[in-house]
């Protein structure tokens, strides 16, 4: 037996683009260092018994290593920094190879058809095809899938998945195609929130019923939703009105038999499946809304040969399949339908459109946000449209902004006015562009950073203030001592005494008559011996020397 192989090519004026090493089942290592073929793009290894790789120092971009049935393997890519894809499938892994995640150009990663059971920590890759079907994958973890955000395919049929908890998907922003179908799940959980998912497949499970709000948070994008062959026997009539963009859509294999006539179904289905589901009668006014069938399958049921039947056959024609339906107790050929005697009365479908019946003006919210001069504008609403008219206007009635919106709930636009009203319309359209809702707000402007600017101004202008009313204090504290100085240093004057003395003394400071005066002076007494007094002073003179430089003179 071959125990190692080494592969050692010398290539002279040939262009080699791919290397096959097939059927060779006595080989089990192989290794291949600095193998630089720089044309070789990718490198067959299909159909062995290697259990253990070593290839370094490539170019190539795909590598195969399926159907060598090891249920373990050795693999070092060493520097390969292009290689993009890598399939291990069709052997018999029992542990996911984390190893393999931290390849940076990862765009493939294909392990499936393997034994693997549990994954046991999050799954680190940059890859955007995630391939892990035809295992035997029993639960996934909440965090599973946080740090895989390129994610755009992800495979997880064929597995053993009991149960959903689509919280687990919600850091996927990129997954465009999720397939759960062939698995064991009965209750799913928590609504999914992935808008860009454009095809779920949720076929062949065990699930019995499906929440109101199970795709409330995927209103855009999802084109193909498959929930053939499942336990379905009732569903939420607004189960499916968020999902404005859905085209191809399947209850095949479900017991609905009551459910079918109460569910409020999107606008644009063109491949609507629901043979096999039990039914015996279904309302022609639930179709009427549907213009653009070309697949209406309803085999492989129990449909009664009656008006509403061939009302449906006649507005689409060759887009309805069904071979028999049932009049009494015989089968009746669809050609011959019309030929029955139904006395079909003209149908008015009061309820064709299922936006009505519903208040319209209260389904449609509108809200904004403004930040850093940018005005953003949301809106929601429960009704089936996918079209939405946008216009705003100024104060004055100037029109800015007028756009109609597809498959859109919000809009923006930036503005470099502040203090300015402005009125937001946002109308919710028909397929026909006629408004069947509309919501008018208005929002004042405010800008923060000119509101920041003022208060800062207002802030700044405070110690001037309070600095003008110190100067101002200061500056009567100044003038009044300056007065209260002039004063004291006058000289008294006789003048001023004698005008004192001759006031005169009221009553009451008068003296008594008689003898109870005695040692007392009156007031007149004591003004006249204090001015007697000053006249005692003696008399000094200043000299104040000139001043040459007619200068103003200080006084201290």
């Amino acid at each position: 037996m071959l125990q190692h192989l080494l592969i050692v090519t010398w290539l002279f004026g040939a262009t080699l683009t791919s290397y096959a090493l097939n059927y060779s089942p006595d080989s089990i290592n192989l290794n291949c260092f600095n193998c630089t073929y720089s044309n070789v793009t990718f490198f067959q290894l299909s159909y062995n018994n290697i259990s253990s790789i070593s290839i370094t120092n490539n170019n190539m971009l795909q590598l195969n290593f399926n159907q060598n049935q090891n249920d373990s393997i050795l693999i070092n890519l060493g520097s390969m920094p292009n290689l993009q894809g890598l399939n291990v499938s069709n052997n018999k892994l029992l542990d996911f190879p984390y190893s393999l995640l931290s390849y940076p150009k990862w765009q493939t990663l294909d392990i499936s058809s393997n034994g693997i059971i549990y994954l046991t920590k999050p799954i680190v890759t940059n890859s955007l095809h995630l391939h892990l079907q035809n295992n035997q994958i029993q639960e996934l973890s909440d965090s599973l899938f946080q740090d895989s955000p390129n994610l755009e395919i992800l495979d997880l049929s064929n597995n053993k998945l009991k149960q959903i908890k689509l919280e687990t998907f919600s850091n996927l922003k990129n997954l465009s195609s999720l397939n759960l179908s062939k698995n064991q799940i009965q209750t799913i959980y928590g609504p999914l929130s992935l808008s860009k998912l454009n095809s779920l497949d949720l076929s062949e499970n065990l699930i019995q019923a499906l929440s109101k709000n199970m795709f409330s948070e995927v209103p855009l994008n999802l084109n193909e939703l498959d929930l053939s062959h499942n336990k379905l026997t009732e569903i939420s009539s607004d189960a499916f009105i968020q999902l404005l963009s859905l085209k191809d859509f399947s209850l095949q294999g479900n017991n609905i038999t009551k459910s079918i006539n109460s569910l409020r179904l999107p606008y644009h289905l063109i491949n609507f499946d629901l043979s096999n589901c039990s039914l015996q009668e279904i309302d022609q006014c639930k179709f009427q809304n549907l213009k653009d069938i070309q697949n209406l399958n309803l085999e492989h049921n129990s449909l009664l040969c009656n008006c509403h039947l061939n009302s449906i056959i006649n507005m689409y024609g060759s887009s309805v399949h069904i071979k028999t339906c049932r009049n009494s107790s015989e089968e009746i050929d669809k050609a011959l339908i019309n030929s029955l005697e139904l006395n079909c009365k003209p149908q008015t479908c009061n309820n064709w459109n299922p936006n009505i019946n519903s208040d319209a003006s209260s389904n449609l919210n509108v809200s904004t946000e403004i930040e850093k001069g940018r005005v953003r504008i949301k809106w929601m609403t429960s009704l089936i449209v996918n079209q939405f008219h946008v216009s705003i206007k100024d104060s004055s009635e100037n029109q800015l902004e007028d756009i109609t919106l597809k498959y859109e709930h919000e809009y923006s636009f930036d503005t470099d006015s502040a203090f300015v009203t402005y009125h937001i319309c946002v109308n919710a359209l028909d397929r026909d562009d006629d408004v069947i809702s509309k919501k008018c707000i208005s929002v004042f402007m405010k800008d923060a950073n000119i509101i920041t600017g003022i208060v800062a101004g207002l802030l700044a202008l405070i110690p001037c203030v309070f600095g003008l009313i110190y100067v101002t204090c200061k500056d009567r504290n100044y003038h009044r001592l300056n007065s209260n100085m002039q004063t004291i240093t006058k000289p008294v004057q006789k003048s001023d005494l004698q005008q004192t003395n001759d006031k005169k003394v009221p009553a009451k400071l008068a003296a008594p008559q008689g003898n109870h005066n005695q040692g007392f002076q009156s007031d007149n007494d004591k003004l006249n011996s204090q001015y007697e007094n000053v006249e005692k002073l003696p008399q000094t003179s200043v000299e104040i020397p000139e001043n040459p430089n007619n200068n103003q003179l200080t006084y201290l």
